[in-house]
């Protein structure tokens, strides 16, 4: 996200000074003014903005998807096919849930995830829970995130996202 919202402005990721930290780490030195900006997700992008009113400067929109992926070893994947599919139908009707319960959803995860209610309510209000099928499509969309990783030596060997790919819905 950061490298594309980097080229979006004219600018590219020798124009900035990375610092790579844990999450942990990371929300304390913005708080304490020791980085000026703030790569994250959520839920830690809500605690910013709650917490230390820090201004949202972009999103993922137009830029990346927020997606997150299921995954397993080839091996076992191909072994329990029928578990895969019942992961996937279960925790395709408990993300409709969390779409159609928001506010019993941030009951949840505000006492799972230990932080305060305002936190997990930006939270969820803006995210869709909706389980995507991996398509040929998305596979695509992450080859671009790799081929920007490795093209800015973020990672040292190209990869062929769709080598990892088991399931390609369409």
């Amino acid at each position: 996200l950061l490298l594309q919202a980097l080229s979006k402005a004219g600018m590219s990721a020798s124009d900035i000074e990375w610092v790579n930290m844990k999450q942990a780490d990371a929300a304390i030195a913005f708080s304490k003014g020791d980085v000026d900006a703030w790569v994250t997700w959520d839920p830690y992008t809500a605690q910013g903005q709650v917490t230390q009113q820090a201004k949202l400067l972009t999103n993922g929109d137009g830029l990346s998807q927020n997606r997150d992926f299921i995954l397993s070893t080839q091996q076992y994947a191909k072994k329990h096919e029928a578990v895969n599919e019942y992961l996937v139908k279960y925790l395709s009707e408990d993300m409709t849930w969390a779409n159609e319960h928001p506010k019993a959803l941030t009951k949840l995860l505000t006492k799972a995830l230990g932080m305060k209610q305002t936190i997990v309510a930006k939270m969820v209000d803006r995210r869709d829970w909706t389980l995507t099928p991996m398509t040929k499509a998305i596979a695509k969309e992450e080859q671009t995130i790799a081929d920007v990783f490795y093209e800015n030596d973020l990672i040292k060997q190209r990869i062929n996202v769709s080598d990892d790919v088991i399931y390609v819905s369409e």
